[in-house]
């Protein structure tokens, strides 16, 4: 398994992951934040994990910022970066990928992205995630700490007709998975969308105010706020409707 960035989310899925089995190559794609944290595993090769109270020290196999050493014998490319660099990771993977599977955590209809770059002869099935498996923080270099997870994490699948001969090696990564009929379903349904644009317009003052030290999910949604969230998630759900969702 590779996995494509190595902040929080990244992280924590590789650590996860390394500590099922499965061998794990850990892929910084930035130098804009974590670069401590990235020193740190790239000195010992292993993250402190903390799951439901428990510590573990997760080896990992390769740590690297070059793509093709990370890539090397790749079966399954987990893609943990922040969505407005999907493009740019896309472009930087392009040519590495023929039969992989790849995962968006989350998606976004990131998709689109790799299929204006790859052809079909590359044979690349695209999983697109609803969300993060985990609500997870670097809490010091080379520690991350998981604060919860989701009870399923369900996944669309492009072509849709692979679904269920690639499940099984889904269903090994033991992220709970669960598969809808339609990507766009699962790229739609991230509550983030909503909740998050909702939220940051709201709280733009009070962001500026304060720089930055405001707990959002705390502080925004009051009654009023609530409705205006609601109202945009019901036109949503009506254009996921007519897409067939």
């Amino acid at each position: 398994v590779c996995v494509v960035g190595a902040g929080h989310g990244g992280s924590a899925a590789a650590a996860y992951l390394s500590l099922r089995g499965h061998s794990v190559s850990l892929l910084k794609t930035s130098s804009a934040i974590h670069n401590a944290h990235f020193e740190k595993i790239s000195e010992t090769n292993r993250i402190t994990f903390i799951r439901n109270g428990v510590t573990e020290i997760a080896e990992i196999d390769c740590v690297t910022r070059v793509f093709e050493e990370a890539m090397k014998d790749s079966e399954i490319v987990i893609i943990f970066v922040q969505t407005n660099f999907q493009e740019e990771i896309t472009e930087r993977l392009s040519g590495l990928l023929s039969n992989q599977i790849v995962i968006l955590e989350p998606g976004y209809l990131g998709t689109s992205y790799f299929l204006k770059k790859n052809d079909d002869r590359r044979e690349v099935t695209y999983v697109e995630a609803q969300s993060s498996p985990f609500n997870c923080r670097i809490i010091e270099p080379g520690i991350v700490k998981v604060n919860s997870e989701n009870v399923r994490n369900p996944v669309g699948v492009f072509p849709k007709e692979k679904k269920h001969k690639i499940f099984e090696s889904l269903e090994e990564l033991e992220l709970k998975f669960v598969c809808l009929d339609s990507l766009f379903e699962a790229a739609l349904h991230n509550p983030n969308l909503i909740v998050h644009t909702i939220g940051a317009f709201m709280s733009i003052p009070r962001i500026e105010y304060t720089n930055g030290e405001y707990w959002m999910y705390r502080e925004v949604f009051t009654s009023t706020v609530w409705k205006l969230l609601e109202s945009l998630d019901n036109e949503k759900m009506n254009v996921m409707e007519k897409l067939g969702c």
